[in-house]
């Protein structure tokens, strides 16, 4: 963690009995843009058939974009051991992806609707696919971001690496007294 000493916090659990938090809340973000999608689709014309045709190729290579974006913009880490890509980790074995980065997922998703509608031939309703897109992946994205928070992976050490607790107090009074943050963010 960067070197943040968590003096008194106990650390989230980041599973549910055998499931990953961060795992499920993707998942559960996935699903909620899907049913947004299938229900956004009837007002605006789109079959759902077409929904869920487009979310079994799409969402496969997005989460492969993902992956991707994530290693090439962190690829000192795997430049030395190229199977690490995949998730293996040497001398142990397949530990998983653990790296992604959401950037490569949207940009992989409109360039495969792009795709997606030229072959089905349904470029007529790239542009409303697009409408209905972008709302589940803000209602993904924000669910996924609650999974790196039980991951605590999403945050950062307390602001100017402050190490005690008199540190903390006049981070504190400089958050709410010179930026005025309200006290449920600070």
């Amino acid at each position: 963690m960067n070197g943040f000493n968590h003096i008194g916090i106990e650390p989230l659990s980041n599973t549910w009995g055998p499931i990953p938090v961060y795992g499920f809340m993707i998942m559960l973000g996935v699903i909620a843009a899907f049913l947004l999608g299938i229900r956004e689709g009837k007002k605006i014309g789109i079959e759902s058939r077409y929904i869920v045709d487009g979310i079994l190729i799409i969402l496969p290579l997005s989460l492969l974009g993902t992956r991707l974006w994530y290693v090439i913009f962190e690829w000192h880490k795997f430049k030395d051991y190229l199977p690490s890509i995949l998730g293996f980790r040497e001398g142990v074995g397949f530990v998983g992806w653990q790296g992604l980065a959401i950037h490569g997922g949207i940009f992989t998703a409109f360039i495969s609707t792009y795709v997606y509608a030229k072959v089905r031939k349904l470029e007529h309703l790239l542009i409303r696919g697009f409408d209905i897109t972008a709302p589940g992946f803000l209602i993904a994205q924000s669910l996924g971001r609650w999974g790196n928070f039980f991951n605590q992976e999403a945050h950062g050490g307390v602001i100017g690496g402050l190490s005690n607790i008199g540190e903390w107090d006049a981070q504190r009074d400089f958050l709410s007294n010179t930026l005025r943050l309200p006290d449920f963010i600070v």
